[in-house]
């Protein structure tokens, strides 16, 4: 793992952060059990970052690439940018001889609809390609406010459409996200069922945003998570169902009517986060319409933690967990 010095190198804000977090670990430990140091610091900057709702788009989303940039990617990875019909992606690729399963994970970004991309998600993307020798197809799709939905279903679509004509077949692709993207790679498979078009042959919900309109009750263990109070969370959600309503199953798909006909998922959550209710209900929903469903709920662990696999143990063993899953 890179030490705090390298990441503050990158990120210079975190020497505030690393301040405070070491005046308080003296005083009262770790925040949670396993936690290190460089995590705490990391995840108060994060913290930070989530509390900028205020801030212009372009502003919030230049700050987060840059923390995608800050962490390290795996070795022996291979990226290059691809037009998917107008649809900018990139592909992350570390084939690995005698790996077997799926060629191809179609990934979809976390960001609040409003910022993320393949760079804010390197990190991960490159260790998820090593680990499972499947190439990613990381999808740069549309944000809001300028984009509202359904831009960002639409160009999933397009991005699956362009994937299949390359000839890949759907049974080696598995389609993937978090947090937002969690929410629209569901979306996703929904609308894939009901134009009668080929599914991937698994999914994989990190941390999924399920419900916009923001109806699931927050643990009060979530003040460890880095995500914001209700208010910023709904000021990011109304960017993106602009006119729609926050029910609508195109922008949270935990409303849509029916859930059956979805290949198997997993869905994977941190036990401190605030938004936990919109995985375990989720979950729910899809195990009463007979999907092959599975949950994981990591205690002591944040929103999308597999994200921090560059400064977490945790992190880097909820990325062996989507691996295996993801090979089947």
């Amino acid at each position: 793992m890179r030490t705090l010095p390298y990441l503050a190198t990158q990120v210079p804000e975190l020497v505030g952060h690393a301040r405070e977090v070491s005046k308080r670990r003296r005083l009262h430990g770790p925040q949670l059990p396993g936690w290190g140091f460089s995590y705490e610091v990391f995840l108060a900057l994060f913290r930070t970052r989530f509390a900028e709702a205020h801030l212009p788009p372009e502003t919030i989303r230049a700050r987060f690439d840059a923390l995608g940039t800050a962490l390290p990617q795996h070795p022996m990875i291979g990226t290059r940018e691809v037009d998917a019909h107008g649809v900018p992606c990139t592909v992350v690729s570390a084939r690995r001889p005698g790996i077997t399963g799926p060629r191809w994970i179609l990934y979809l970004h976390g960001g609040a609809y409003v910022f993320g991309s393949s760079r804010s998600h390197a990190p991960m993307l490159s260790r998820l390609a090593r680990l499972t020798g499947a190439s990613v197809l990381a999808v740069n799709y549309r944000l809001a406010p300028e984009h509202p939905c359904p831009a960002a279903l639409e160009d999933a679509l397009t991005a699956w459409r362009w994937l299949l004509e390359q000839g890949v077949d759907p049974s080696d692709v598995v389609i993937a996200g978090d947090s937002a993207g969690g929410g629209l790679a569901l979306s996703t498979l929904l609308a894939l069922r009901d134009l009668d078009r080929p599914l991937p042959v698994r999914a994989v919900l990190l941390s999924p945003w399920t419900d916009l309109a923001l109806t699931g009750e927050t643990p009060a263990k979530a003040r460890h998570d880095f995500l914001p109070d209700h208010e910023h969370l709904q000021a990011f959600a109304a960017r993106y169902y602009g006119e729609l309503d926050p029910r609508d199953p195109r922008v949270s798909p935990l409303y849509a009517s029916d859930l059956s006909g979805l290949p198997p998922t997993l869905v994977m959550a941190g036990g401190e986060e605030a938004i936990l209710d919109d995985s375990t209900r989720i979950h729910d929903r899809l195990h009463d319409a007979r999907v092959d469903v599975q949950l994981h709920v990591e205690a002591h662990e944040v929103h999308v933690y597999p994200m921090f696999a560059a400064i977490s143990e945790r992190g880097q063993a909820g990325i062996r967990q989507m691996a295996r899953f993801i090979g089947g």
